[in-house]
């Protein structure tokens, strides 16, 4: 198999020498090829949104191509660049405010030198290491120490008894 140059395989050419759609390139075993910088630049919005859900059902070069989208730069900052503890504090009290299984109510957060502490009490233990799992994927954690203690709920606690 020869190797053909970047413009004839990047573009389909015609009997009539129009260009048509971008193909993009394939290995011999039928898969795109991940290092080419320019085979994900014409990546439809349908073609990312099938890989995000091949991805979820385990498929490797789903999670790849994804990965390649995002571009190899993505997460790295200027040098010397730290997050601000009180930014990180209040992206931890926003995620533990818009996680479903978590009731934040009772959770305190303080934050030095990057390392969250979490403290207070929840209902159920799946809500404590849930807590824990949210803060630990937040940019700028570094550490996180659960202090968050299981106190069942009691529907009684809520309801004012009168006399």
């Amino acid at each position: 198999m020869s190797r053909r140059s970047v413009y004839d395989r990047r573009y389909i050419n015609t009997s009539v020498n129009r260009q048509v759609y971008p193909q993009e390139p394939v290995r011999q075993d039928g898969r795109p090829e991940m290092n080419d910088p320019q085979s994900h630049d014409d990546r439809s919005w349908w073609n990312r949104a099938g890989d995000e859900v091949l991805s979820w059902f385990g498929d490797e070069y789903a999670v790849r191509r994804r990965r390649h989208d995002e571009g190899p730069h993505r997460g790295k900052g200027p040098k010397g660049y730290t997050r601000s503890d009180e930014r990180i504090r209040e992206d931890v009290m926003d995620r533990l405010t818009d996680e479903w299984h978590v009731d934040a109510t009772e959770i305190e957060v303080s934050v030095v030198d990057g390392e969250v502490t979490l403290s207070g009490y929840v209902h159920e233990r799946y809500q404590k290491r849930r807590a824990e799992v949210v803060v630990e994927n937040i940019p700028g954690v570094k550490e996180v120490e659960n202090r968050i203690r299981v106190n069942p709920y009691n529907p009684m606690d809520n309801v004012n008894m009168m006399p």
